[in-house]
């Protein structure tokens, strides 16, 4: 996974003495694809190689059963209400 390990060799060049934790996918299914996982053994591979923290939210089932909090392209999370703006003074 050449994106994974260039995403991290960069971090560790711009950062070199931060801790950096890696959070892999998620899945509201408690059976997750072969392709999830692969995916996210490919990431934990490379965090590995690295020297950064890997967090498994599929191991530790995070979101299993619950899709309402994982927005529709079963990645990110849900886009929640738009919050109240504060007021804005009159002319300005």
């Amino acid at each position: 996974q050449p994106a994974v390990r260039q995403t991290l060799d960069a971090v560790r060049a711009a950062a070199p003495n931060a801790k950096v934790v890696v959070i892999g996918p998620v899945s509201t299914n408690p059976d997750p694809s072969p392709s999830l996982l692969q995916t996210r053994d490919a990431i934990k591979t490379e965090a590995d190689a690295t020297g950064a923290v890997f967090v498994d939210p599929i191991a530790a089932r995070w979101f299993m059963n619950r899709p309402d909090l994982v927005g529709p392209d079963g990645f990110t999370p849900p886009r929640g209400p738009t919050p109240p703006q504060p007021p804005t003074k009159a002319g300005g």
